[in-house]
């Protein structure tokens, strides 16, 4: 059989395709109490009380609802890092010694983590020997399971799924509409750069701009 080739390549003509970039939506105006309310759920559907993970659940939901770490980073956070209320933001991105206040009910919730066989006990969630992405998927999949008891939307009425990251978002819009500039906020979130933290929540600008004014009122 013989190959034919094209005299010419019909995709020279096309232009590359650009991704849109992600729509940030924090889980505010209610939201984040929904995805609590659904890990009572989860539990209440478990087959057998070792299936329940709702505690660890509500936990991470509000660890990194308060400290805007990712999902790998609040799974494998060592206890020394929380010194009272104030918890070291150092990630495997970033080497900075930054620090956020978190609430004492974040605090409490750590505190009161069921004790699990496979959970070292200087870790809140990690044996200290699973690898990183096998850990993070596992939670994932966990909490992806919280959208099949939960129904929350967009401002605009449009319905949205539940994803991990969006804690982080929550975090950082919420960091932005206390008074909370752009660099340090890309700091705290360990960014390689401004950019990209500009890319993702300077929409959120004229939401801060108008919470500090009406704070000024």
């Amino acid at each position: 059989m013989k190959v034919h080739w094209l005299a010419t390549n019909p995709a020279t003509e096309l232009k590359a395709i650009k991704p849109d970039p992600s729509v940030t939506w924090p889980l505010l105006s209610g939201r984040s109490e929904k995805v609590i309310a659904a890990t009572y759920e989860y539990d209440k559907r478990a087959r057998r009380p070792s299936d329940q993970f709702g505690a660890e659940m509500r936990t991470i939901i509000e660890l990194m609802r308060w400290t805007g770490l990712r999902i790998g980073d609040a799974l494998m956070c060592a206890k020394s890092r929380i010194q009272g209320n104030r918890f070291s933001l150092t990630t495997q991105k970033s080497k900075s010694a930054l620090t956020v206040l978190i609430p004492d009910h974040v605090i409490a919730a750590l505190n009161a983590l069921p004790t699990r066989a496979d959970v070292h006990p200087d870790y809140f969630f990690w044996s200290g020997n699973s690898k990183h992405k096998s850990l993070t998927g596992r939670w994932q999949r966990k909490l992806e399971r919280l959208n099949d008891h939960l129904a929350i939307a967009k401002d605009d009425g449009t319905p949205m799924r539940f994803h991990s990251h969006q804690l982080r978002d929550t975090f950082a819009v919420a960091q932005l509409l206390n008074g909370t500039s752009m660099q340090d906020l890309s700091k705290m979130l360990s960014h390689k750069s401004i950019k990209i933290t500009e890319k993702y929540y300077s929409p959120w600008i004229p939401e801060r701009q108008a919470a500090l004014e009406r704070a000024d009122g």
